[in-house]
Protein backbone atom coordinates (compact mmCIF):
# COMPACT_ATOMS: atom_id res chain seq x y z
CA UNK A 1 0.00 0.00 0.00
CA UNK A 2 1.40 3.27 -1.07
CA UNK A 3 -0.15 5.46 1.41
CA UNK A 4 0.82 2.96 4.40
CA UNK A 5 2.69 5.64 7.07
CA UNK A 6 4.29 2.40 8.34
CA UNK A 7 6.06 1.80 5.08
CA UNK A 8 6.86 5.48 4.34
CA UNK A 9 8.66 5.33 7.56
CA UNK A 10 10.63 2.75 7.01
CA UNK A 11 11.60 3.32 3.39
CA UNK A 12 12.20 7.41 5.01
CA UNK A 13 14.98 5.19 7.58
CA UNK A 14 16.49 2.98 4.82
CA UNK A 15 17.09 6.40 2.34
CA UNK A 16 18.42 8.52 5.49
CA UNK A 17 21.00 5.30 6.38
CA UNK A 18 21.57 5.04 3.21
CA UNK A 19 22.35 8.85 3.04
CA UNK A 20 24.66 7.92 5.30
CA UNK A 21 26.66 5.52 4.26
CA UNK A 22 26.29 2.99 6.75
CA UNK A 23 24.67 -0.75 7.20
CA UNK A 24 22.12 -2.01 9.32
CA UNK A 25 24.32 -3.44 11.57
CA UNK A 26 25.55 0.05 11.89
CA UNK A 27 22.30 1.69 12.13
CA UNK A 28 21.33 -1.27 14.61
CA UNK A 29 24.15 -0.61 17.06
CA UNK A 30 24.35 3.42 17.33
CA UNK A 31 20.52 3.11 18.39
CA UNK A 32 20.67 0.05 20.37
CA UNK A 33 18.56 -2.12 18.82
CA UNK A 34 18.54 -5.53 16.76
CA UNK A 35 19.61 -5.97 13.25
CA UNK A 36 16.94 -7.77 12.46
CA UNK A 37 14.86 -5.13 14.26
CA UNK A 38 16.14 -1.98 12.01
CA UNK A 39 15.48 -4.39 8.66
CA UNK A 40 11.93 -4.84 9.96
CA UNK A 41 11.48 -1.05 10.63
CA UNK A 42 12.74 -0.35 7.16
CA UNK A 43 10.49 -3.07 5.16
CA UNK A 44 7.32 -1.75 7.05
CA UNK A 45 6.84 -4.57 9.29
CA UNK A 46 7.09 -2.81 12.59
CA UNK A 47 5.26 -0.07 13.93
CA UNK A 48 7.67 1.34 16.13
CA UNK A 49 7.24 3.60 19.40
CA UNK A 50 8.24 7.24 19.74
CA UNK A 51 10.81 6.01 21.82
CA UNK A 52 13.03 4.03 18.83
CA UNK A 53 11.96 6.73 16.82
CA UNK A 54 14.20 9.04 18.75
CA UNK A 55 16.66 6.36 19.27
CA UNK A 56 17.17 5.84 15.38
CA UNK A 57 16.95 9.57 14.77
CA UNK A 58 19.87 10.38 17.46
CA UNK A 59 21.59 7.47 16.35
CA UNK A 60 21.37 9.29 12.15
CA UNK A 61 21.78 12.44 13.58
CA UNK A 62 18.40 14.00 12.70
CA UNK A 63 15.52 15.10 14.39
CA UNK A 64 12.60 13.01 14.51
CA UNK A 65 10.56 15.10 12.49
CA UNK A 66 13.02 14.04 9.52
CA UNK A 67 11.18 10.84 9.42
CA UNK A 68 8.24 12.40 8.04
CA UNK A 69 8.82 15.13 5.41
Amino acid sequence: MQDDPVINFGKRVRDLRDSRAITQDELAHLAGMDRSYVGQIERGEKNITIRNIHKLANALQVSPKDFFD
